[in-house]
């Protein structure tokens, strides 16, 4: 970590972290928490900012284990840090989905423009501008 916390952490918890002595890779949260989840490992890579890691390590089935805080003897929140990665990783994809969405919306829309025009220019008989220049004289003429 670069001594300053992730600006999407909560204001409390960056404060606790901010008060806590850095991780000294006890193990002692790794031992409380559910087998397959170590917390240590997500605490380091959500500091670095390396959240879509931590998801592979299973931030996402993450849920505050106070008795991980209790264990720390660097008094690290990590219940907290990792509870604010989770959902920050969440929103992340949420986002991600919501501009994919769009791309895929903006696509069609713009796959039916397309076809509307083709269509137009097939009923001007191919020639748009010939058909233009024929509106217009018929227009004047009339």
């Amino acid at each position: 970590m670069n001594g300053v916390p992730p600006p999407w952490l909560a204001r409390e918890v960056g404060a606790a972290l901010a008060r806590a002595a850095p991780c000294i890779a006890c193990g002692a949260c790794d031992r409380e928490a559910p087998p397959g989840l170590s917390p240590q490992r997500m605490h380091r890579l959500v500091l670095d900012g390396r959240l879509p890691e931590a998801e592979a390590l299973g931030l996402a089935q993450w849920r505050p284990m106070p008795a991980c805080d209790a264990v720390c003897p660097s008094r690290i929140p990590l219940s907290g840090v990792l509870e604010d990665a989770r959902r920050e990783q969440a929103r992340r994809q949420e986002a991600r989905a919501r501009f994919e969405a769009r791309r895929i919306r903006l696509a069609r829309i713009a796959a039916e423009e397309a076809e509307r025009r083709r269509a137009a220019q097939a009923r001007a008989g191919g020639d748009a501008v010939a058909a233009a220049i024929a509106r217009a004289r018929a227009r004047r003429d009339a």
